[in-house]
């Protein structure tokens, strides 16, 4: 009985390890045709409000403990192992006075605020070599408060890339503005689509970009149409903010027809960032 239960120790803690190590090369793979992505989520604009104090709460994945920290300014968000849970929550800077911050149980606690936006940092992840994407820094900044929440709004990715490929610097808009200023209500889903922004090289200026069908349930095409050829990002953002999805794919051609899923996307308004050598469109998608 013994010996049963030390193997059962053993297995435990073996099983135990794997979960809570960060995710690794494939096994079917060596890592010279993989490399790591070195990921980074942060509140840039903590200055702004000192008379509050941003906290993380990172609660374990298998339930039994948590702990929170103070969030600083520009510093990187962890949620320590990838299979945790992660939220952010505000309180006012004097609520933590003679309190100990790591034991504080901030679901549980009336002053604590949670963040608008479901925030889940990562260190980063193992890429196939032909991804030329090297490290991604997603930047927030506080817009505001209600009684019941943080809120929180994406302002700018940067993303930076292996081969001698230049950064890349995504300045996010004001979404609501946008949409306002489009005249386009979000709650209409039989809403024409229109290009949002457009911001294009000189020698892009012939350059077409569209999203078909929209509205749309399942899946949409975007169809770019000029000279550059090369890799081309696409984001998706939530009108809240949020980036909901991110890849790279390359134009080979001067007309590029590629389909994009949805089928996992809730209903609702979204804009679509298309990185172009650089600069950028910007569209939004109706998913219904």
């Amino acid at each position: 009985m013994k010996t049963y239960s030390q193997l059962l120790m053993v297995l435990f803690l073996f099983v135990s390890k794997i979960a809570y190590g960060d995710i690794g090369p494939s096994s079917n793979s060596n890592s010279s045709n993989q490399h790591y992505v070195t990921l980074c989520t942060k509140i840039t604009n903590l200055n702004e409000y000192p008379e509050i104090s941003l906290l993380g709460y990172v609660k374990s994945y298998i339930g039994f403990s948590f702990h929170t920290y103070e969030v600083l300014s520009n510093q990187c968000l962890t949620k320590d192992y990838k299979f945790n849970t992660f939220c952010l929550y505000a309180v006012k800077k004097t609520y933590l006075a003679g309190k100990v911050i790591s034991k504080m149980d901030l679901p549980n606690d009336k002053n604590a605020v949670k963040a608008s936006i479901a925030l889940d940092p990562s260190d980063g992840y193992y890429a196939d070599s032909s991804n030329p994407l090297i490290s991604e820094e997603d930047s927030y900044k506080i817009i505001g408060f209600t009684d019941t929440s943080v809120v929180l709004c994406i302002w700018k990715v940067v993303s930076k890339f292996n081969h001698g490929l230049a950064d890349l610097v995504v300045n996010i808009p004001d979404f609501n503005s946008i949409l306002l200023s489009q005249s386009i209500p979000t709650s209409d889903p039989a809403s024409n689509p229109t290009n949002i922004t457009t911001s294009i090289p000189t020698n892009h200026s012939e350059s077409s970009v569209e999203l078909f069908p929209n509205p749309t349930q399942k899946s949409t095409h975007l169809k770019v149409t000029n000279t550059y050829t090369g890799k081309l990002q696409i984001a998706i953002f939530s009108i809240d903010g949020k980036k909901v999805n991110s890849t790279f794919i390359r134009k080979d051609e001067p007309t590029l027809d590629y389909e994009m899923s949805v089928a996992s996307l809730s209903k609702g308004t979204y804009l679509v960032y298309i990185g172009i050598d650089g600069m950028g469109v910007w569209k939004k998608l109706i998913v219904n």
